[in-house]
């Protein structure tokens, strides 16, 4: 995703750890190496929610997780179906 930015729209930081919230807009106009194999470029436009939570020690970044809805990922790339909803009792 060439044209890829990543906008953060929220942040917390407390002595080593922080964490970032925001979003990822970008469209796939190459090849997405993935372990089930490659998927083509589809062309299509993604906004994609994400989280990540830092750990610093000294002046090194110790640790990175990131959160994204992969399942929200492949169906704006147009590669799998939407989940389905869930349905509320009556």
């Amino acid at each position: 995703m060439p044209d890829a930015r990543l906008e953060i729209t929220r942040s917390i930081e407390d002595g080593a750890l922080a964490a970032a919230e925001g979003m990822l807009i970008g469209t796939q106009t190459g090849a997405l190496q993935t372990p089930d194999g490659e998927i083509p470029p589809t062309g299509r436009r993604v906004e994609l929610r994400w989280m990540a939570m830092y750990e610093v020690r000294g002046d090194q970044l110790a640790s990175e997780h990131l959160y994204f809805d992969q399942v929200d990922f492949m169906t704006q790339l147009g590669v799998m179906s939407a989940a389905p909803a869930e349905e509320t009792a009556t």
